[in-house]
């Protein structure tokens, strides 16, 4: 199991998302009149240090978000981070991103790989705010049987940039592949 995925890119596929929320051990109370549907308002991003601390696993909640962004024998969905902790914190970088599955946080194959582009980005969350970042999946059925290994998954474990704590955010729409030698996933770098 890693905390980040690797540097390296390629394409693959996956089946239809459905947008589910994570379980949260600290509710958040965005304001309605500036929450958009994914809950919490925008967060701000610079290309230097932000202000505050860095967002740890426990300052945040998560949920994944359907985006049309989709290819043929690919899915893309945004891992949504609410920043639930009462103050500002930030966050720059990749996430690091695993389906698991069984009930119980196994981890089913490869971590997500790291997308090619800009993470020079942070991402300043004040109370309620979001930040977010695209993991596209692979379809397990693009692979062999016997070379995938297919495994209905639970969700994402997610590990916020440079934290060795992760969130659970719930998606049962996908199929993993329980080899690691097939990697379904790629991450981009958080963004607002």
């Amino acid at each position: 199991m890693t905390a980040c995925g690797s540097d390296t890119s390629s394409s693959s596929a996956a089946p239809t998302p459905v947008t589910e929320t994570v379980t949260s051990t600290r509710p958040a109370a965005p304001d309605p009149s500036t929450e958009d549907s994914s809950g919490g308002t925008t967060a701000t991003i610079t290309t230097t240090g932000g202000d505050g601390e860095r967002c740890s696993a426990r300052d945040l909640t998560g949920r994944v978000r359907e985006t049309p962004n989709n290819a043929a024998g690919t899915t893309s969905v945004e891992l949504v981070f609410i920043n639930t902790s009462g103050r500002t914190c930030t966050l720059h970088g990749f996430p690091g991103v695993s389906f698991v599955g069984d009930g119980n946080g196994t981890q089913i194959g490869a971590p997500a790989r790291r997308t090619s582009g800009d993470n020079d980005q942070t991402i300043t969350l004040r109370a309620n705010e979001r930040g977010t970042s695209t993991v596209q999946i692979a379809q397990a059925r693009n692979y062999p049987d016997a070379t995938c290994r297919p495994h209905q998954v639970d969700g994402f474990r997610v590990y916020p940039p440079n934290d060795t704590a992760s969130l659970f955010i719930r998606y049962s729409s996908a199929t993993g592949c329980e080899s690691s030698d097939v990697s379904l996933l790629k991450v981009t770098a958080l963004n607002g």
